[in-house]
């Protein structure tokens, strides 16, 4: 059994500090005790709230622009890290239960990244509780994955809300400052206010294969990027832990990063066909027999046109972004080189020979700045499909 994202990073954090991936760094003054921690986090930020997200959106250029217009061909890598701009971000709608700055009123919309890895993304479970802090402009609010805050139940907060709250403050409080947490009293807490949804996935032909996932899709809304997900067992046997909701569950076995099966529960191929899962606080809903139908896939084929000399000897990334299973997701990607250096426009070409089928967006990722794609979509269902995609400077 695992826990949500919401609890996992905080479980992490105090059971091994310093694990985490992303490094936030330091609050850049000496902390004396957790009072006036608690103050200066307030003070940074633009808004301060405790809420509950209920719906989770994606933005995105890509799935936004109409077919055949340029969109940005710069938008996410580790490397580089998140572009604000016009890279893909969620949109997180809250419902306000307590406001402490900013005057939130009833409902708010905060932005995240997609991801945690470069630092720029923040994933919150539909229907838990979280104490938010938010920073910019009103009309462009952001939290990132070293954004204060986090779900309400755990015990590192209490000293914020004591602060935030006009409590007095206790002895805890105001002694020499000395991070701890109660993992264990956490995890019973946050066990308490979850559910947990239990398995078995019926492969068929498919073998076991370290790449394979059980997605939870909540109806609210999530990130395509990193959806929460399970691994199965080499039985097919999963077990997770959730927040309260409505889901659907989504199977994916890759090959080298690439689909070469997906299904939805119960067992159909398409999103429209599958069948919610609810599962409230406290309850377990075991039993679920997902079975995984035949995959027939179909081949696209295509070119790279580069506008521009000066992309010589660096690699571009061609890309089949889902629309229908987990819209907004990379599906497929085929690295391409680029070679020497010519004046004139220059042509790559490539293939994916297994596409499953279903609707995608093709498009190019560039090395570098200021590059342009074609957005091209195509509806990929019973037999190959060719597609041209440009690549040039701004």
């Amino acid at each position: 059994m695992s826990l949500p994202r919401s609890a996992r990073g905080l479980l992490v954090a105090s059971l091994a500090p310093g694990v985490l991936a992303c490094s936030c760094g330091g609050y850049g003054f000496p902390v004396t005790n957790l009072r006036d921690l608690a103050k200066f986090k307030a003070d940074a930020a633009s808004v301060v709230f405790e809420g509950t997200p209920t719906r989770i959106t994606l933005a995105w250029d890509v799935l936004s622009a109409k077919p055949g217009k340029l969109i940005s061909a710069d938008f996410w890598s580790v490397e580089r890290g998140f572009d604000r701009v016009h890279g893909p971000h969620l949109v997180v709608t809250f419902r306000v239960q307590r406001a402490y700055k900013g005057n939130p009123d009833g409902e708010i919309r905060i932005n995240t990244g997609v991801a945690t890895v470069d630092c720029s993304g923040r994933m919150f479970e539909p229907n838990i509780p979280y104490l938010v802090y938010a920073y910019g402009p009103p009309d462009n609010l952001w939290v990132s994955t070293c954004s204060p805050g986090g779900w309400m139940g755990s015990s590192s907060l209490e000293p914020e809300l004591r602060y935030l709250r006009g409590e007095r403050p206790t002895r805890e409080d105001t002694a020499s400052y000395r991070p701890q947490e109660d993992a264990r009293a956490d995890r019973r807490r946050f066990e308490a206010s979850t559910g947990t949804i239990c398995g078995k996935v019926r492969r068929g032909a498919l073998r076991p294969d370290v790449f394979e996932r059980v997605a939870f899709l909540p109806m609210a809304g999530y990130s395509p990027w990193s959806p929460d997900e399970a691994w199965p067992t080499g039985g097919g046997e999963f077990c997770h832990q959730v927040a309260p909701g409505k889901y659907y569950l989504g199977y994916r076995h890759s090959t080298g990063g690439n689909v070469d099966a997906a299904a939805f529960y119960p067992g159909v191929n398409e999103l429209r066909s599958a069948s919610l899962v609810e599962v409230k606080a406290g309850q377990t809903r075991s039993g679920l027999d997902f079975s995984i139908p035949a995959q027939v896939t179909h081949s696209v084929r295509g070119m790279v046109v580069v506008h521009d000399g000066r992309l010589a000897k660096q690699t571009v990334a061609v890309q089949l972004i889902d629309l229908d299973r987990i819209p907004g997701r990379p599906a497929y990607r085929r690295e391409i080189e680029f070679g020497g250096w010519f004046p004139l426009s220059r042509v790559r070409y490539f293939a994916f020979d297994s596409v499953l089928p279903g609707r995608y967006v093709a498009c190019t990722q560039a090395p570098g700045s200021g590059w342009l794609t074609t957005k091209v979509e195509i509806d990929v269902r019973s037999s190959s499909r060719t597609v041209v995609l440009d690549l040039l400077r701004k």
